[in-house]
């Protein structure tokens, strides 16, 4: 039994042995059966280019069905070579044969049958394969520019003015000796006349855009509407007065000054700094300058990227220059001819900020022998709140205009580019190299700053034009060069509500109308402060009757607007005087540095550092690794400091003008030291440096209202007496960057010397031990201001508070009470 079970065993383990071999050989044999199955992979890459190869044919077949024509054995072409015209075989050269013999072949090869019915179609008809025709390409035309249709301010542009005063075109002048003198002056002007019409579409076109792109507030004389009139009627005011503004130039032998300010737009963002359309401006107009004959043009582009109009407007003489008795007279400081402000992008809204910028320039450059300077206000074409505020003040600013150009290139903007004048092609083709700092959007590329400059260009020709034409009119009946034909027009009044009576009796400074603003954007709730506006005052003993058109009384008694004598102090460039270092007695540290140079928390530590933010040193960085930084001068250094700072003093001098000669007699009127500081000094605006960083919400960063403290004249300055500004026109993006201080009633007035002698006192820091900080011979009176932080929280360096702009208001009330005494005296 356990035989028989020991060879079941044996044989049950064989089976199983015999099946598992098996098993084994049958999966051997398919494998090998799959692997001789597998095609070698050179026959796949046949396979597949096989199957590419058949998709090619038939999208190249489809293709050749859509685009040959009908079978009458016609070829048309997608190519432009003209009109609409068909052109014979014939007529092609032989490479073009053969090359539609090569195509005639392939098309008979991809689809024989219906080349087949085309060759019969052919034989049927009698047509042979040397004549088959091919339809010629179609060119687009480019469609007619309109007509446009222009104002009557056209009436005096360039192009009519050359038309009536030209020697060249008026035959009653061709044997005038002037006229052939002055003969390359006139070319000069038709060929830049030629150059602007060829560049904007023709004439008409051209003449549009000075029309559109410009707003100009004149009054034309009855005669002045004929453009048959060769014998030249009178122009209007602003013509005749910027004339004479150039003829000035010419006398004095000097050059012709323009001084530029704004923001990023003027001083030419995204371009080389070259590029920008004050400099174009000059590129155009100083040739015909010269051949005018006045010495040179000078352009002075002083804009600087993100800045408002104030706390600028308080320091019109820094950034464009004017004779002052504080600096050192030279060219670069004198007063310009012309002014501009851009106020399209930063200052939307209303027009608030543009009138108190009117009467800052107004009263900055008061002058009894002839108007202030010309002012040039870049905007947009819509702002009419502020073209309102300029008609208001016409008569004052004498010839005030508004450059736009956006109204005035939409016709051509909106055409194709092919279609385009040629200054209107490559629009957003920027001057500087791809990548530069400020290739955005709202930033003007190069051709429509040349745009801007040529259409200032052609306002400044039309009064060179009558200029030249009045020389040699009157010349033979001049006989000495002090009679001035311009004589009647460059004397400046007041205004004409206040143009005659004892006026100049009340007051030496500039007389200005009551304010507009609220009554054009009708706006009641709209507060005026005295430092953006001026300060209404009153007298008795003005006789109303012996003024014209008096609209400001109250109660029978005159009143008039002054704006207060003020002085600043700025830490930005481009300037040309006014440092704020200039003032600094003690706590500041880095003037001597590199600003560009990393400044470590040591500095900070030690006093208020001269320095510039992370953001506008990496912009600066960036801009230095083009040469010479693309010519860009704008720069907004400021002095940083935190709780350990400790404070920074500065010393504001009470500025001696020419008016104060004239009460330098009576020294009870002088400010000396120890005297009450709210008689002499109305108040003291300090500003922040304006950076974008200061919109985002940072509860750890300078909060500039609460976190810096000031004392004035000893006395701490409460939160009550201090205010930040929130007009338009002194907010940088909606956030208000300038504190404005009332001087505190105790205040005192130190100076210069007192401090320097105190500074022995341990007490007192370092007062009168800088190395800068000298004794003078003739002692300096002023008003002593000391800033800090005040919030103990502020400790790093990216938290600290900035001081840019220190601005202060002089009380021009001593002065009123002198000519009160006078006045009283004579009678």
């Amino acid at each position: 039994m356990e035989t028989l079970l020991l060879r079941l065993r044996v044989l049950c383990f064989q089976s199983t042995t015999i099946i598992q071999r098996n098993n084994q050989r049958n999966r051997h044999r398919r494998r090998r059966r799959h692997d001789d199955d597998e095609p070698p992979f050179f026959i796949l890459f046949l396979q597949v280019g096989t199957v590419l190869l058949l998709v090619c044919l038939a999208t190249f077949h489809v293709y050749q069905y859509y685009t040959t024509s009908n079978s009458n054995g016609v070829v048309s072409t997608n190519d432009t070579y003209g009109d609409d015209d068909d052109y014979d075989y014939d007529a092609v050269n032989a490479a073009k044969q053969q090359d539609d013999k090569k195509e005639l072949k392939l098309n008979q090869l991809l689809h024989p049958i219906k080349q087949e019915q085309q060759s019969q179609s052919q034989n049927n008809n009698d047509i042979d394969e040397e004549t088959i025709i091919i339809k010629a390409p179609v060119r687009k035309t480019a469609p007619p520019l309109p007509n446009f249709e222009l104002s009557k301010s056209a009436e005096w542009d360039v192009y009519s003015t050359y038309d009536r005063c030209s020697p060249l075109l008026a035959n009653e002048n061709n044997n005038n000796s002037n006229s052939n003198n002055n003969k390359p002056f006139w070319q000069a002007v038709r060929e830049l006349q030629k150059n602007f019409t060829e560049t904007y579409g023709g004439e008409n076109a051209a003449r549009m855009l000075l029309d559109r792109g410009m707003t100009t507030f004149r009054s034309s004389s009855s005669n002045s509407n004929s453009f048959t009139n060769t014998s030249t009627s009178t122009p209007p005011i602003d013509i005749i007065v910027t004339a004479c503004r150039l003829r000035q130039a010419k006398l004095e032998k000097r050059p012709f000054r323009l001084a530029f300010g704004g923001y990023s737009v003027t001083t030419g963002h995204g371009n080389r700094h070259s590029d920008s359309y004050p400099f174009q401006l000059k590129e155009f107009l100083e040739p015909i300058i010269k051949l005018a004959g006045i010495v040179s043009l000078k352009v002075n582009n002083a804009a600087i990227g993100g800045v408002p109009s104030f706390p600028y407007g308080w320091c019109m003489k820094e950034f464009w220059g004017g004779e002052t008795k504080t600096t050192a007279i030279n060219d670069a400081q004198s007063i310009p001819d012309v002014v501009s402000w851009d106020f399209g992008m930063n200052e939307p809204g209303g027009p608030e900020g543009l009138e108190a910028y009117v009467r800052h320039l107004l009263s900055t450059y008061n002058s009894n022998i002839g108007p202030p300077p010309k002012l040039i206000v870049k905007d947009y074409f819509a702002a009419d709140h502020r073209k309102d505020v300029l008609a208001k003040y016409s008569s004052l600013l004498r010839d005030p205009i508004v450059l736009h150009t956006d109204v005035a290139a939409k016709p051509f903007l909106a055409r194709e580019e092919e279609f385009r004048p040629l200054g209107f092609q490559k629009w957003r083709e920027w001057g500087a190299p791809k990548g530069s700092p400020g290739q955005a959007p709202h930033h003007p590329a190069v051709q429509e700053h040349k745009l801007n400059g040529y259409i200032l260009a052609m306002h400044f020709v039309t009064a060179l034009e009558y200029m030249i034409y009045m020389e040699e009119r009157e010349n033979e009946k001049r006989k000495s060069e002090d009679t001035n034909w311009c004589q009647q027009h460059s004397s400046t009044t007041t205004s004409e509500s206040l143009s005659s009576g004892d006026v100049s009796s009340l007051t030496p400074f500039f007389s200005l109308p009551p304010p507009e603003s609220k009554r054009i954007a009708n706006d009641t709730k709209l507060h005026y402060d005295g430092i953006l506006f001026g300060n209404p005052i009153m007298d008795q003993s003005i006789n109303i009757n012996n003024i014209k058109n008096v609209t400001s009384t109250q109660n029978g008694t005159f009143v008039s607007w002054i704006m207060n004598p003020v002085r600043c102090r700025t830490t930005f460039e481009p300037k040309v005087s006014g440092d704020l270092s200039e003032i600094i007695v003690s706590g500041s540290i880095g003037e001597d540095l590199d600003v560009l140079l990393p400044k470590s928390q040591y500095y900070y530590n030690k006093g208020w550092t001269f320095d510039l933010s992370e953001a506008e040193k990496t912009a600066k960085k960036k801009l230095s690794t083009y040469p010479d930084g693309l010519g860009f001068r704008d720069s907004k250094e400021a002095y940083y400091g935190i709780y350990e700072s400790s404070t920074m003093t500065l010393l504001l001098p009470y500025e001696m003008t020419e008016i104060d000669l004239e009460v330098e007699q009576n020294s009870s009127l002088l400010p000396k030291a120890g005297d009450s500081a709210s008689e002499f000094y109305g108040s003291v605006v300090i500003c922040q440096v304006n950076e974008k960083s200061l919109n985002s919400f940072d509860p750890d960063s300078c909060n500039f209202d609460t976190d810096v403290g000031v004392r004035i004249g000893g006395i701490n300055v409460t939160q009550n007496n201090t205010k930040m500004f929130d007009t338009i026109g002194s907010v940088y993006l909606g956030k208000p960057i300038c504190k404005h201080i009332t001087i505190p009633s105790e205040a005192l007035l130190t100076s210069h010397n007192t401090l320097l002698n105190e500074g022995d006192d341990p007490s007192l820091g370092v007062v009168g031990q800088s190395d800068h900080i000298k004794l003078l011979e003739e002692d300096q009176t002023g008003l002593l201001v000391e800033v800090f932080v005040s919030n103990p929280h502020i400790v790093h360096i990216n938290q600290a508070c900035s001081i840019s702009h220190v601005v202060w208001e002089e009380k021009a009330t001593k002065f009123i009470e002198y000519r009160k005494i006078q006045s009283t005296t004579k009678k």
